[in-house]
């Protein structure tokens, strides 16, 4: 009776230490392929990364999103504490002000080096391509972000990948939530845009 006990521990020990690393090894192996990755990113040697202000690139700016950086950044961070990075929120505005969609369509090593002045060597970036909401019998959100890991050392884009937000409720409930959507859409789409970022380990 006794050895079947320590049997049943002993099986009961294994499971569950099999369960654990299945579940590390499925985290890792289910991360969607972004939109691109250099060969010479390694995680591993990331100390620091600056999450810098979001590059709103709206062609209508009218609404004002004063929370933009707020909605970005917390996600942001939780995705990259998730991921074991060490992280530091940058908020002057200014350095991204004047970022079009050109420069990042086409980034090169120059306007990369430029972009921030730090002895930090990895940057976040990320911008909001669009946000859209609508009001009915509820509401909808959209929006979509882009995110962009940048070694300053080099000017080189690590990995890069964008992500779509959307949220919806119907009736009363959604009704009065119309004028957070477009936050929750870009919550969503902040969140999304780094979901196939690597883990630091």
């Amino acid at each position: 009776m006794k050895n079947l006990k320590v049997k049943t521990i002993r099986f009961l020990i294994i499971l569950t230490s099999i369960t654990l690393l299945l579940s590390c090894a499925t985290k890792k192996a289910i991360l969607p392929t972004p939109l691109y990755q250099s060969d010479s990113f390694d995680a591993t040697i990331i100390d620091n990364i600056l999450i810098l202000p979001t590059v709103d690139l709206r062609l209508n700016k009218e609404a004002k999103l004063k929370k933009l950086d707020k909605w970005v950044h917390s996600f942001a961070a939780m995705q990259l504490k998730r991921r074991k990075y060490k992280y530091t929120i940058i908020e002057d505005r200014s350095i991204v002000e004047n970022i079009t969609e050109e420069d990042l369509d086409d980034l090169n090593t120059e306007f990369l080096k430029n972009l921030y002045s730090s002895h930090n060597r990895w940057v976040l970036l990320m911008a909001l391509h669009d946000v859209k909401h609508k009001l009915t019998f509820g509401s909808t959100g959209n929006a979509e972000i882009s995110s962009f890991l940048i070694d300053m050392n080099s000017g080189i884009v690590l990995w890069r990948d964008k992500g779509i937000g959307e949220f919806g409720q119907g009736g009363l409930v959604g009704m009065s939530l119309a004028g957070a959507s477009a936050g929750f859409a870009i919550k969503n789409a902040a969140h999304n845009s780094l979901v196939s970022l690597p883990y630091s380990w």
